[in-house]
């Protein structure tokens, strides 16, 4: 093989080389787009669950935005939270503490670390045998107290 040849081979296979790193180039780029779009939709959907108003939604974010100002409890579901309003919820993107820093204290109460619930929605307390309280919610469910909790419970209660 001449030099000639050698060189011809050799640019040719750096081309190849280059042409693959630059496809791999292109599909992470890609990825990376799908991500930030994917991360835009859950963020514009917390948003809209806590009351952020933009009017370009669609109706089921517009729904859910309204659905926030009538929200009865709050409940963690591993990375997520679910929001309830009556018979209907949501499942959103956003952890407990901050929504709980949005959310009205005179209105809302954090009961245990998976649930933040509307006062007026908590229909009374009791304690449960090993002397836990629980708490009775308006839609005839029960969600019990964490210990670290229980304060925020006694001043509710009156005791």
């Amino acid at each position: 093989m001449t030099p000639e040849n050698v060189n011809l081979v050799v640019a040719i296979a750096v081309g190849i080389a280059l042409g693959f790193v630059a496809l791999a180039a292109l599909i992470a780029a890609l990825a990376l787009w799908r991500l930030a779009r994917d991360v835009r939709r859950v963020t514009d959907s917390a948003n809209e669950a806590l009351g952020v108003v933009n009017t370009e939604l669609p109706a089921t974010l517009k729904e859910l935005r309204q659905a926030a100002s009538n929200l009865d409890r709050v409940s963690a579901e591993r990375d997520y939270m679910r929001l309830h309003v009556g018979a209907r919820s949501w499942l959103i993107h956003h952890s407990m503490a901050a929504l709980e820093e949005r959310l009205d204290p005179q209105l809302f109460v954090r009961l245990h670390r998976s649930a933040i619930v509307r006062r007026d929605f908590i229909t009374g307390f009791s304690r449960n045998p090993s002397g836990r309280w629980i708490a009775r919610l308006g839609d005839e469910s029960e969600q019990p107290v964490g210990r670290l909790y229980a304060d925020r419970v006694r001043s509710i209660a009156g005791r």
